[in-house]
């Protein structure tokens, strides 16, 4: 575990130190909880997203921190009430507890979120621990991605990128509408959906998805990963 943390470290400073003049900002992230990480059996899934954004471009804060409440930037003082409300992480809590219960299905997170909120975001943060995230533009995002920049970034910054997933060594990557720059950067096969398809790349298992803020029902795009995961779990896909 000690290793993983200091191997992110340098890598994100790495990166910090790369970007243009006029630039202050940075998100950090990677493996939520690395004491859960490494200490709990199960899939180790990594959420490769394209990129974190804040209204605050000039702050540095950590992505990993903030999905499982702990302090995320200064001056932060209420971690707890900072916990994340929106749904793009919300649908990545659904697909990562298919795949941890895969016996269960998407009816038994049903109960889960039919909860009162306090229970529902506790039971959120348990699954949100157990996982890794990972954007491909950690400085100067938008709300809405252009494919230019995340190019950019992933020229620029590729091989930091490559290192940090190497380090965190997940048994499965889904890529929320990020497959294409994963396929680039790793020499990943052409799929005939990049949004609905999955491959090996040696023991991972790589599932291409669209991105969890995707308009369409939160059981379609946790079931759609599901799927694409047991074909992989099972050798279906070979």
């Amino acid at each position: 575990m000690n290793n993983y943390i200091k191997k992110n470290e340098e890598i994100l400073n790495q990166w910090k130190n790369q970007r243009p003049s006029g630039i202050s900002g940075f998100i950090s992230d990677g493996i939520v909880d690395s004491e859960k990480w490494f200490s709990e059996n199960g899939e180790k899934i990594l959420f490769l997203l394209k990129e974190a954004y804040s209204k605050d471009k000039s702050q540095e804060w950590n992505l990993s921190n903030w999905l499982c409440g702990k302090k995320c930037m200064e001056g932060c003082d209420n971690c707890e009430n900072c916990w994340p409300s929106g749904k793009t992480y919300n649908h990545v809590a659904e697909a990562a507890y298919m795949i941890l219960n895969p016996s269960l299905g998407f009816d038994d997170w049903l109960g889960i979120r039919s909860k009162k909120i306090l229970e529902y975001k506790k039971a959120r943060k348990k699954i949100l621990e157990k996982i890794a995230v990972v954007n491909i533009k950690k400085y100067d995002g938008e709300n809405i991605s252009s494919s230019s920049s995340l190019n950019t970034h992933l020229k620029n910054h590729g091989e930091l990128l490559r290192k940090q997933i190497e380090n965190i060594a997940p048994t499965v990557i889904i890529c929320g509408g990020t497959y294409k720059y994963l396929k680039e950067l790793l020499g990943l096969e052409e799929l005939d959906n990049e949004f609905n398809g999955g491959t090996m790349l040696g023991n991972i298992k790589v599932i291409a998805a669209y991105h969890p803020s995707k308009q369409m029902s939160s059981k379609e795009k946790a079931e759609m990963i599901f799927e694409q995961y047991m074909k992989l779990r099972d050798g279906e896909n070979e």
